[in-house]
């Protein structure tokens, strides 16, 4: 994920780029509305480039996180992250839990 990436016509507030398939997609407004498609071997200028190490997802108005999406293998970043747990329904707790207690 890119914060602030830099190009020759726009910046964009946040990106997200695959370097595997080449490719870099750039989101703009409060939205995040999808605006650009383009190579991340290009994509390089940016305030920050962050690693997405899980992705949770909510519905409006809920306090909860209630769907795991995705989670990384990088395990030892979730280790004794209360503060996370706390935002998550019991149902995403238990199964992610579940996968960072799964024996290799």
């Amino acid at each position: 994920m890119l914060e602030a990436l830099y190009t020759n016509t726009y910046v964009f507030p946040v990106a997200i780029k695959d370097i595997a398939n080449d490719i870099c997609v750039g989101f703009v407004s409060n939205i995040h509305k999808a605006r650009s498609l383009r190579r991340a071997k290009n994509s390089t200028n940016a305030k920050a480039e962050k690693r997405i190490i899980a992705v949770l997802a909510k519905k409006n108005g809920e306090n909860v996180y209630g769907e795991l999406v995705y989670l990384s293998s990088i395990r030892g970043v979730y280790e004794k992250n209360e503060a996370l747990l706390e935002k998550m329904d019991d149902s995403v707790m238990m199964r992610f839990m579940e996968i960072l207690t799964r024996p290799d």
